[in-house]
């Protein structure tokens, strides 16, 4: 019976060894859970001993949980410093022109991704942290939610510049002018933030429409080119 004990508390001192020697990454909240039944409930669990063999193994279980907790104290510090970088990140990334809104909002979900990727920190380190992550990636949002009403007009705002070009084109502008600007205006319409879907919709059909008269002319400008040339060429 002191045998059996014996081995089974020597597999719970390997497992301690095991998680100190293994954990990385969130793995360490498991670990730091499953080491605290072994503590609390497994070790007593497991039997008694021969007094000269319950000194030793209380001293090896010491030991292995002293081990344990240096590391996940080491690994918890290390965890802080990587929340803290993105968390910087996040907030620089508040701090930038939003050039493209696309490739912002890309960013703030990779650095969520990363933040939620790192192991856990000290208890006492999480409150503030925790707060400052959700500051940080809510001035990005609300960033980003700035551009839905300038998205309106803006987009608006290139429909009725092409339109303009379609009514001007081979008159006060040459044809191959309007073009340029008409494509110009095509990468600004894409670029002009977000919009809600029903508002988005509206106005993709409008601009569908307008980019579609204005080539549709274009084309048939290009097509009486053809043909006034070859009447030249006879």
């Amino acid at each position: 019976w002191y045998d059996a004990n014996h081995a089974r508390k020597e597999k719970l001192l390997h497992s301690i060894e095991t998680l100190t020697d293994a954990t990385s990454g969130l793995a360490w909240e498991a670990a730091r859970r499953e080491v605290a039944d072994i503590e609390g409930h497994d070790w007593r669990e497991a039997g008694q001993l021969p007094h000269d063999q319950h000194e030793i193994m209380e001293r090896e279980l010491r030991r292995a949980l002293a081990a344990f907790h240096v590391r996940l104290d080491e690994a918890e510090h290390e965890a802080l410093k990587q929340k803290e970088k993105v968390v910087a990140r996040i907030q620089a990334l508040a701090q930038r022109p939003l050039n493209n809104w696309k490739a912002t909002r890309a960013v703030l979900l990779e650095l969520q991704q990363a933040y939620m990727d790192v192991g856990p920190v000290a208890a006492s380190s999480e409150t503030d942290l925790l707060q400052a992550y959700r500051s940080a990636c809510q001035a990005v949002v609300n960033k980003l939610g700035t551009l839905r009403g300038n998205s309106m007009e803006k987009r608006s705002d290139v429909i009725r510049l092409i339109r303009e070009l379609t009514d001007k084109a081979g008159k006060g502008v040459s044809w191959r002018d309007a073009r340029d600007k008409v494509l110009l205006l095509q990468k600004q319409y894409t670029g002009a933030g977000p919009v809600a879907h029903a508002e988005g919709e509206s106005l993709w059909q409008e601009y569908r429409a307008v980019c579609d008269r204005f080539f549709e002319l274009y084309r048939s400008w290009t097509g009486e080119n053809v043909e006034a040339r070859e009447q030249l060429c006879a």
